[in-house]
């Protein structure tokens, strides 16, 4: 196109392009919620509670050193730090505390941890119902388990806020 249709072309072309305002990103960032906020309610609670038991997790460490306390998880029991259970079991405390701290405070990477830890308490909690069907002991049977439908309400919860959290606001 060339003469005055051309330059009424080229020009139409030019104001139809958006110019980039310096308040976008403002603007951007307080219409976004922040990433708490997309947390419901229930696991504000738990991540409390397990935010809490992994500070006395610290004095249950320092309590299973010198032998004093016993310490169960995953229906199994800990009376010693140096045994293999011990170990274990301190480790998902933790764990359970870093990801609730990761998830209150609306860190980026909380949210695939916070998955990762519901895939492995998950698979743990199944093996955990169904191990006495497999055992040698008579009258095996698999229990059911509440932790079990919780964890797959958890898991699907996170997977629903994905998305969302990583374009959220921390």
């Amino acid at each position: 196109m060339n003469g005055i249709a051309g330059l009424v072309h080229k020009n139409t072309y030019r104001m139809e392009e958006k110019q980039p305002s310096i308040f976008d990103s403002e603007i951007e960032n307080f219409i976004k919620p922040r990433r708490k906020e997309l947390l419901p309610w229930w696991i504000k609670v738990c991540s409390w509670f397990f935010l809490f038991m992994g500070g006395i997790g610290i004095l249950l460490l320092l309590a299973l050193l010198f032998g004093t306390f016993t310490m169960e998880g995953f229906e199994t029991t800990a009376s010693d730090a140096k045994t293999i259970m011990g170990t274990i079991l301190f480790i998902w405390i933790a764990l359970k505390a870093v990801t609730s701290y990761g998830l209150l405070s609306g860190k980026s990477w909380a949210i695939n941890v916070a998955i990762a830890d519901a895939v492995i308490n998950l698979l743990i909690s199944i093996f955990s119902a169904v191990y006495p069907f497999f055992d040698d002991q008579p009258g095996g049977t698999i229990q059911p388990r509440i932790e079990i439908f919780l964890l797959v309400l958890y898991l699907w919860t996170l997977h629903k806020i994905s998305p969302q959290w990583d374009i959220s606001r921390p």
